[in-house]
């Protein structure tokens, strides 16, 4: 039945075609399975995530906000016996936040109490409750305790706290109380979109369930299944930890991601079904079986198209063999395709014609072929002798042809740098290939350059360009004339180099972001001085505005001249508060990196605007020696009122560490030196000074003479890469107990 080449090539390909429809369906079906697991665990993963960070979010919202309570002016001004309605008024901006608020003494006693926007006179005392404790313990930490159902709404009610200590950490001021819906958290909850059937939820330490699609499963404890594996992953849940597997917890099996917050004791958990993730399997198994189906049909087509362009050329071969053995020369075969079958017919009518010309005798014939195989061993040697160096060679070389570009040979060493096997890049044309250059434009046969040891590109098979060191030399090769390209990839060379210039590029965003963060942490000690710089002047104009109010009010008649007055008063002081402002945002900006026409003496002028009043507190006395018409100098305003603050800020550490209670003086200076053309600015302070050895190390990165907690050491190292940026001097004069002079120069710019 199948001794025809035909019925054997139907029964291989039929074969073939069932047996690869059959492992590309069973491989297919594991790989959907591995992949849809892997996928949607990551999903998974990514959705409880991000829900976990929804819900931290909405705590730290309700942190910030109630920070934000304790600091306003009417906690700090607050009476309990003459303004609760202060507080009230005050409590019941925030009612859409909060559902009550309350405001605790140190002693954990209620002070004012407000339930949506109505004041409670039924106060109460926390201080033996764990919220209370655990509050006053974790300073300036919003503590939550458990959710309980509030008696008023009958509502489940989370419950939160927050402790308010002095500026110096060392006692408590008072703790703010406040009460808000769960249902604020599970609506965050309820919004994600897991599966058809899936879910996610919020559970307490306890197990007590907060969010839930059923309402009936809310304040209920959590169930898992009777297998380990389940009640090992709600253990992991409920200890606050992260992860994900597959358990039965709701009565679903499914696969479940948790992730803990244990911060404020809660775990998020998504569940999505197993039911669910059968789902695409299973259409998979329908597709694939009839994809088998049509491979079969499209297996039989193909057969019987073969058998019919194969098998009846080789049979007129076969009847052509059995005329030529009978000595009959005269027949030719037709060729009736240009492929293999093609080729051998023709050469079975060169054989013919060869034999019917040529009579040769067996003896001659037979030396010539001896001879002929001796000849072709020792160029089979040489051949592998130069093959072997050839492809020895660890940079890539490309033999092509010079005037039609094809490509003849390439070594092992190319055909790796070019991706593809080595009878794919035979035969293609060069720039068609591995050059980038255009047709007709080659550097050397079509342009007439030399290539010669420089950096070019090198196309690889799959379109990435790497660079390359390239030689191009023209030499005859077999009669035949030809160009021998030498390729060695620097791809690693560049690398290192990107590398290196991406770490410089870090090294100074971090010194950038060292220098923003020294001055905010500095803003940071100005807060309370420029607080109450800006207090004065504010209470001036409402003072005076509350005067117009009530002279009006009583209708007594006043002069335009004595109402100018009161309007000169309100302007100055409005223009004060503006001017300090100004210089408070100036300072803080983040540098641009540009630099510009700066006078030093408008860059002191800003910093003393906000250290006049917090050094004048100290009894620290500020002396300007500001040289009129002083020159200007190239640089970047914020980074000059950074290192003058920090050399400030230096100073007076050093005279409160020498006298607190007796104060100091700081003395600063600006001159111009002609003879230099630099523009000279010294800072001298009366504090403790120092010896040789320390002054040696102060600009070295995080050292520092402070105690723990006082300073990072970054600020005088700051100071000296700020000023050598701007192409400066800094020189320090000291002297143990005899104070400190910092002297910097910079380079004038002259109109």
């Amino acid at each position: 039945m199948f001794a025809s080449i035909k019925n054997k090539l139907l029964l291989l390909v039929v074969t073939f075609f069932c047996a690869g429809a059959f492992t590309i369906g069973i491989y297919s079906d594991f790989l959907m399975r591995r992949y849809l697991q892997a996928s949607q665990q990551e999903r998974i993963q990514t959705t409880v995530l991000f829900l976990s960070e929804e819900v931290d979010v909405f705590f730290s919202h309700k942190a910030e906000l109630m920070s934000r309570i304790l600091s306003g002016h009417e906690i700090e001004v607050f009476n309990v016996k003459a303004q609760p309605l202060m507080l009230q008024e005050y409590f019941s901006n925030f009612a859409e936040q909060f559902q009550a608020i309350s405001l605790l003494g140190a002693d954990g006693a209620e002070l004012v109490r407000v339930h949506g926007r109505d004041i409670s006179y039924d106060l109460r005392n926390f201080s033996e409750t764990p919220l209370f404790k655990e509050a006053v313990s974790r300073r300036g930490e919003l503590v939550v305790a458990p959710v309980e159902i509030d008696p008023g709404t009958e509502l489940p009610t989370v419950k939160m706290m927050i402790s308010h200590y002095s500026y110096f950490g060392d006692k408590l001021i008072n703790v703010l109380y406040t009460e808000a819906p769960i249902e604020e958290i599970s609506g965050l909850i309820s919004r994600a979109r897991i599966s058809a059937n899936g879910f996610a939820s919020l559970v307490d330490k306890r197990g007590i369930i907060l969010s839930h699609p059923r309402d009936s499963e809310i304040l209920t404890k959590i169930s898992a299944g009777s297998d380990t594996r389940s009640q090992d992953l709600l253990a992991a849940a409920l200890a606050l930890r992260s992860g994900r597997g597959r358990a039965t917890l709701f009565g679903t099996d499914a696969f479940v991601g948790y992730a803990g917050l244990e911060k404020f004791g809660y775990s998020v958990l998504v569940i999505y079904p197993y039911i669910d993730f059968m789902k695409a399997p299973q259409a998979l198994r329908a597709n694939l079986l009839l994809c088998s189906l049509l491979l079969l049909v499209i297996g039989f087509l193909v057969t019987s198209l073969l058998g019919r362009y194969i098998t009846l050329p080789l049979l007129e071969l076969t009847a052509f063999s059995r005329e030529i053995a009978k000595g009959d020369f005269s027949r030719r075969l037709k060729v009736r395709a240009q492929d293999e079958t093609g080729e051998l017919t023709q050469a079975f009518n060169k054989m013919v014609e060869d034999l019917r010309t040529v009579t040769v005798s067996r003896d001659d014939l037979e030396k010539e072929v001896e001879k002929r195989k001796q000849v072709e061993a020792i160029l089979r040697q040489q051949e592998e002798y130069l093959k072997t160096i050839f492809d020895s060679v660890r940079t890539g070389i490309l033999i092509v042809d010079y005037e039609s570009h094809v490509i003849i040979d390439a070594n092992s060493t190319l055909v790796e740098m070019a991706g593809v096997p080595k009878d794919r890049i035979i035969g293609s044309i060069c720039h068609k290939f591995v050059c980038p250059a255009e047709e007709g434009k080659c550097p050397v046969s079509d342009l007439g350059g030399t290539v010669d040891n420089s950096e070019r590109v090198f196309i690889r098979a799959s379109g990435e360009r790497i660079p390359v060191i390239k030689t191009v030399v023209s030499i005859i090769l077999n009669g035949r004339k030809v160009l021998v390209e030498n390729l060695s990839d620097i791809s690693a060379l560049k690398r290192a180099e990107a590398e290196l210039k991406e770490a410089y590029n870090q090294l100074k965003a971090t010194q950038a972001q060292l220098a923003q963060s020294s001055k905010m942490a500095s803003l940071g000690l100005l807060a309370g001085g420029v607080a109450h710089e800006i207090n004065n002047p504010l209470s001036g104009v409402l003072n005076n505005v509350q005067l117009v109010k009530m002279l009006a009010t009583q209708q007594q008649d006043f002069r335009m001249e004595d109402f100018k007055k009161i309007l000169d008063v309100i302007e100055e002081s409005a223009e004060r508060c503006k001017r300090i402002i100004r210089s408070l945002l100036d300072f803080s900006h983040a540098s641009k990196g540009t630099f510009e026409r700066v006078s030093l003496n408008e860059a002191v002028e800003k910093v003393a605007v906000l250290i006049s009043r917090e050094f004048q507190l100290e009894g620290i006395t500020i002396q300007k020696a500001l040289q009129p018409d002083l020159p200007l100098v190239m640089g970047e305003p914020q980074l000059l009122q950074q290192f003058i603050f920090d050399i400030f800020s230096n100073a007076r550490w050093a005279i409160l560490q020498k006298a607190a209670k007796e104060g100091g003086t700081i003395t600063i200076e600006t001159v111009d030196n002609p003879r230099e053309n630099t523009v000279r600015l010294s800072i001298t302070d009366t504090g403790i000074g120092m010896d040789e050895e320390t002054i040696n190390k102060i600009f070295d990165p995080f050292f520092t003479t402070k105690e723990v907690g006082q300073g990072t050491g970054l600020g005088l190292s700051i100071v000296y890469n700020i000023i050598k940026a701007h192409n400066g001097s800094i020189e320090v004069n000291s002297a143990k107990g005899a104070g400190t002079t910092f002297i910097v120069k910079m380079p004038a710019v002259h109109a």
